[in-house]
């Protein structure tokens, strides 16, 4: 189940377990995620207070996860001839130059034009190119999920896409709100596809309870291999 916390006006999310153990433990994953097993007889105000009482560890933790992902991102190179992974097929990109700004597809190579040969205006482009190719493969696969969802009488979300740090998806079901991770570009569409099925599981139970993860197998029978792969990451 989830669980959120305020620490000096910051409200941090954190996964918590309820398991067969005498004490609290608390993890920083590795896609900078806050997770908390506690024993089964404890209260949630106990977890809570837990939570808290580390509160420290849990802000300078998440500082350290974000500075990295920055210098990560800083560092990703962009030049001509830089291989980029989209829905997990490697492309080479090339840039040329043009009468308008655009991206073409050739085989293995993104051809990047535009009437000026600066580095940050082919960036630009190509950002928004993949934007624009993310945003329309989230929204065709929310359409065929959607249409095995009908059934439960429920009405199509918002959709929404943004760079998360700690998740590839998230669900408001009083909001019915669903938003992606756009960090899931360079996965593949199954890949994708897992976490619009998790979403969209959400609004039929809320928790990560076993009731979720077998109505979500139903669904999506290889969601572990698929989780597996973006854990990776």
């Amino acid at each position: 189940m989830l669980g959120t916390v305020n620490i000096n006006g910051k409200t941090y999310e954190y996964t918590l377990e309820y398991k067969k153990i005498r004490n609290f433990n608390m993890r920083i994953r590795r896609d900078g995620s806050i997770y908390v097993s506690a024993p089964k007889s404890v209260s949630l105000k106990s977890v809570e207070s837990f939570v808290l009482a580390n509160s420290k560890f849990i802000v300078r933790s998440v500082e350290r996860f974000n500075i990295r992902m920055q210098n990560e991102s800083d560092s990703e190179k962009f030049f001509d001839g830089c291989v980029k992974r989209i829905f997990g097929e490697d492309y080479i990109l090339r840039f040329a130059v043009g009468d308008c700004r655009e991206v073409r597809k050739e085989e293995k190579i993104l051809w990047i034009y535009s009437e000026n040969s600066e580095l940050n205006i082919y960036r630009d482009i190509f950002e928004n190119w993949a934007e624009r190719e993310f945003s329309d493969t989230i929204y065709r696969l929310c359409g065929k999920v959607y249409s095995e969802f009908e059934k439960y009488n429920l009405q199509f979300p918002k959709i929404r896409i943004k760079k998360m740090v700690s998740r590839w998806g998230s669900c408001n079901p009083v909001k019915n709100i669903v938003t992606f991770n756009r960090n899931l570009l360079p996965f593949s569409e199954d890949c994708i596809k897992y976490v619009v099925y998790h979403e969209f599981s959400h609004f039929i139970y809320r928790d990560h309870s076993k009731k979720f993860y077998n109505f979500l197998e139903e669904f999506c029978p290889d969601w572990k291999i698929y989780r597996k792969i973006l854990n990776k990451k």
